[in-house]
């Protein structure tokens, strides 16, 4: 059975995984249009913000439809889809935040979970599908929560995306009928067959824990990274190539310490605070890239700029608007609702402690969320922030 590994800082010394060979689809033509991100360097705050516009919306919850944790929040049609994997749970909302219906519920028959393990509007046919790894099934439900029909799926599905042509990208770190053979990503076809696989990087470019990565979608095809690596990759037209990679004082791990695994845990150990590593979480905007490094040994996040080429870390981010102090350090990008605006989410435990620091208070209470924010109470409160960008 797999294991589920919790993504705390111990993580970085649990690598698992070994790598695979190039198989197909590896494009190393592209490595000179790389985009490198140097979160060592200082950026002064710009005369004009990266901020348009901010808006909050309190969630609205009775005693039966309790939150412990959002995962992941998905704007469609005007409602919000609201992941939470810990109650196992997917809970529809209006714009004002209220409650609307559940999709599906816990169990072991037919249109029931036991786990979630990705969350997916199949756009072209209005449906919620979900994959739960307990079942080894994509389950679908109608937008009003209602069951459809079941498809199984025998692998270990970490996060999927659905693309355009009705093609399914998925991660997976095992695939039980191929142990021998194993894939990081697969396209699956219309019928949820597999119909390609994909080890994209060969010993010498690869870095990180294949564990646990994550995909989402851009507007030419998708970006890819394996947990915990310093690279973000972009899939197109059957190729992949590297479209960011991160870096710490202009430099990255050398290249003779990603050909093998221990001697990368050698290199990582003596390095921690000199290296910039990628979590889970990553979103690409029109105009800006959204991502969550560890740096210095602790989880941060940042915005990436496309246009200036600047990275605004955390500190920064907080200098500029007040609302970046309460947003939460493992949720900050939670989902996209266009182009330019992510969805975050406001940490309740943060608030809690920010209401005993007077200089927070005044700097809170110049904005036009004080009143929302300085509500908060309890662990089962949350604000959600859409966050537009210039």
């Amino acid at each position: 059975m797999k294991k589920k590994h919790l993504f705390v800082l111990l993580l970085y010394f649990c690598f698992t995984s070994c790598y695979h060979e190039e198989k197909r689809g590896f494009n190393s033509l592209h490595h000179e249009h790389i985009r490198h991100i140097d979160l060592s360097l200082a950026t002064p705050q710009p005369a004009i913000s990266l901020i348009d516009s901010i808006h909050l919306i309190s969630i609205k919850l009775d005693t039966t439809n309790i939150i412990s944790r959002i995962d992941k929040v998905i704007f469609y049609k005007n409602k919000l889809l609201v992941v939470d994997k810990n109650y196992k749970s997917i809970q529809v909302l209006d714009l004002s935040g209220s409650f609307l219906c559940k999709i599906g519920g816990l169990g072991e028959g037919p249109g029931q979970y036991t786990t979630i393990d990705g969350v997916n509007i199949d756009e072209q046919n209005n449906r919620v599908i979900i994959f739960s790894a307990a079942k080894q099934k994509f389950i679908f439900f109608s937008l009003d929560g209602f069951f459809v029909e079941e498809k199984n799926m025998p692998v270990f599905v970490e996060n999927f995306l659905l693309l355009p042509n009705n093609k399914i990208a998925i991660y997976t770190d095992f695939n039980p009928a191929k142990e021998s053979k194993n894939y990081d990503l697969m396209i699956l076809n219309k019928d949820y067959t597999i119909i390609e696989e994909f080890a994209p990087f060969r010993r010498e470019e690869a870095l990180g824990n294949g564990d646990s990565g994550n995909i989402t979608g851009n507007k030419i095809g998708f970006l890819y990274s394996p947990t915990l690596s310093d690279t973000i990759y972009q899939y197109v037209k059957n190729s992949i190539y590297p479209k960011y990679q991160l870096k710490f004082k202009n430099k990255v791990v050398p290249q003779k310490y990603r050909k093998n695994i221990e001697l990368f845990q050698q290199y990582f150990i003596k390095n921690i605070n000199n290296l910039a590593f990628l979590r889970k979480s990553f979103w690409e905007l029109d105009s800006s890239f959204l991502l969550l490094p560890y740096l210095d040994g602790k989880l941060t996040f940042a915005i990436y700029d496309n246009h200036s080429k600047l990275v605004y870390k955390e500190t920064e981010l907080i200098a500029m608007h007040p609302i970046f102090e309460v947003v939460s350090s493992f949720s900050p990008f939670i989902g996209v609702k266009d182009d330019k605006t992510f969805i975050s989410l406001i940490d309740n435990r943060k608030v809690l402690k920010l209401k005993n620091d007077t200089s927070f208070m005044q700097r809170i209470k110049k904005t036009p969320y004080y009143d929302q924010i300085s509500q908060m109470q309890d662990d089962n409160t949350f604000i959600l922030a859409f966050i537009t960008l210039k």
